[in-house]
């Protein structure tokens, strides 16, 4: 799993100071609250290797007894995708011209993989989010907002399923984590429904989560632990309980 320990950098206007140690293990999902100026991106760039840290560290902790850490250097975007660690930003587009198809057909270019392994990837997608089979033919561009964003999150879980099969090729996909920034933004209702139902699959296929959100809507729908950053420090940080989640029907 990568664990957060007491990082931080500043950067002009964002006050982020230091992270209490935020754990992402396996099947996890962790969302980070806060107001526009609280750190949230910085955070998010940080672990995809686009900033660097001024203090605290990264590192991926091996599960099981005699587990060893692995400190993370710092490293470029690409390196940190080599270990299965993605990024969503919040304006991520998807390409419009191209159809649902060959969005994600597109995810899967950089990467040299048999036929057959790159066939069992795409009918996994296609299982998981039926978006990207009931709508294959349809262009990128005219798809609503919320299904804009879950084309994107299908896109960036291609990614980390490619990679990480690249990586260990049929030894299984390894550890992958996916950080998403605001994935809920300016989406209405239904499609926030819609992203927490996808994210929730995704992380019960082994996948660890992290999402950043100005508001709390979508954390409290799939998160298992809440951390609120305000002024560039945690506020507070709450597990919340999977059998409360069920008894709210949103487990």
């Amino acid at each position: 799993m990568l664990q957060l320990t007491e990082v931080g950098r500043r950067t002009p206007g964002t006050r982020l100071r230091r992270l209490v140690t935020v754990s992402l293990p396996t099947r996890s999902i962790v969302a980070i609250v806060g107001p526009n100026g609280s750190g949230k991106s910085t955070i998010a760039r940080m672990i995809a290797g686009l900033e660097p840290t001024e203090s605290g560290q990264l590192s991926l902790v091996g599960g099981g007894p005699g587990a060893v850490s692995e400190l993370l250097p710092a490293e470029p975007p690409w390196d940190r995708a080599k270990r299965g660690i993605f990024l969503l930003p919040a304006d991520e587009p998807v390409f419009e011209d191209f159809t649902v198809e060959e969005n994600l057909l597109a995810a899967l270019a950089p990467f040299r993989l048999p036929p057959q392994t790159r066939r069992g990837i795409l009918d996994g997608i296609r299982r998981r989010i039926p978006l990207t089979d009931a709508r294959a033919g349809t262009k990128a561009g005219v798809l609503s907002g919320g299904e804009k964003r879950i084309l994107g999150i299908a896109r960036v879980v291609l990614l980390s399923e490619a990679a990480a099969r690249a990586r260990n090729g049929l030894s299984g996909p390894g550890y992958r984590l996916i950080v998403l920034d605001e994935p809920s933004r300016g989406l209405h209702e239904g499609a926030v429904a819609s992203v927490a139902n996808l994210l929730k699959h995704v992380a019960a296929d082994g996948v660890a989560i992290l999402i950043l959100e100005q508001t709390q809507t979508l954390a409290d729908l799939v998160a298992d632990t809440i951390i609120h950053l305000a002024d560039g420090e945690p506020d507070h940080a709450h597990s919340t309980a999977t059998d409360d989640r069920k008894a709210r029907g949103i487990a």
